[in-house]
């Protein structure tokens, strides 16, 4: 990726569970230590990260840059398809996001489907420098409520991730 170069996401507020990803990616036992413990895990978790947004895994891959950096892939380098999700990875997805929304006290009534939608389904632009990624996320009017979440999302840098991400949720 060039540093001139902007790419949209609609996805963007799955930087949101970035502080329950290493647990939810050692609970599907992808990990080993602080990486993946393969590629095919690598590959399986963007799928699973798009399914945390969408609740389905059949997108394109021009759709999913910003999966790939939250697992620490190139976004040049091709990912393989998944064609179905496991009973238990089903769970455990359902589990963070359950997990992420009673994190959110503003959100503890809302349901999974209307979290996705107001807060995970979002654009987003994804640009490079010479220090990482520089995100930018388009608010919305609902964005009021996000002043209560108990953690930071300004500067993402997960151990398995190759560059930092710094975000500006604009």
């Amino acid at each position: 990726m060039e540093e001139t170069e902007l790419i949209r996401v609609e996805n963007a507020g799955l930087i949101l569970v970035w502080p329950f990803l290493r647990s939810y990616f050692e609970q599907l036992g992808m990990l080993d230590g602080d990486n993946f413990k393969d590629s095919e895990s690598q590959h399986r978790a963007v799928y699973l990260l798009q399914y945390l947004v969408y609740n389905e895994i059949d997108f394109s891959e021009y759709r999913l840059p910003l999966n790939k950096i939250l697992v620490g892939m190139p976004l040049v380098q091709p990912v393989t398809p998944v064609a179905s999700l496991t009973t238990v990875e089903i769970e455990i997805s359902e589990s963070l996001l359950n997990g992420f929304k009673a994190n959110w006290s503003k959100l503890e009534n809302s349901s999974l489907a209307a979290v996705q939608e107001n807060f995970m389904q979002r654009d987003g632009s994804l640009s490079r420098s010479e220090n990482g990624y520089s995100f930018k996320v388009e608010s919305t009017t609902i964005d009021v409520l996000m002043h209560d979440i108990s953690w930071s999302f300004s500067a993402i840098k997960l151990l398995w991730m190759q560059m930092p991400l710094y975000v500006d949720w604009i």
